[in-house]
């Protein structure tokens, strides 16, 4: 029940981050310190805000692409559900399709 609080997080609006790729990088790490789900569901969702307007640099990719990972296998886990599962819900709830976000291997 608690991990699905995490699906309101993923599904809400995007908080704004730094233009600053430095200030950008020490907010997003900074948040994930905390080790919790909920903190990886907002770098996604910020990211993929993020994302709709402006490019992301080699450090935004690496770091949404380990908060997925990091976030599927967990949902994975917690819900016992096929880890593409998760990804195809995860993608809808973030509101990409699926070429915006790539894809795991």
């Amino acid at each position: 029940a608690d991990f699905k609080r995490l699906f309101a997080i993923l599904s809400g609006a995007g908080e704004p981050l730094p233009d600053d790729r430095q200030e950008r990088k020490l907010s997003l790490t900074t948040r994930l310190k905390d080790g919790r789900a909920a903190s990886l569901c907002r770098v996604l969702r910020d990211l993929t805000t993020y994302q709709q307007v402006r490019a992301l640099n080699d450090n935004d990719q690496n770091l949404m692409k380990r908060s997925r990972e990091a976030l599927l296998g967990e949902w994975s886990h917690v819900l016992s559900v096929p880890v593409m599962e998760a990804e195809t819900e995860l993608r809808r709830m973030l509101g990409v399709g699926v070429s915006d976000v790539p894809r795991r291997r």
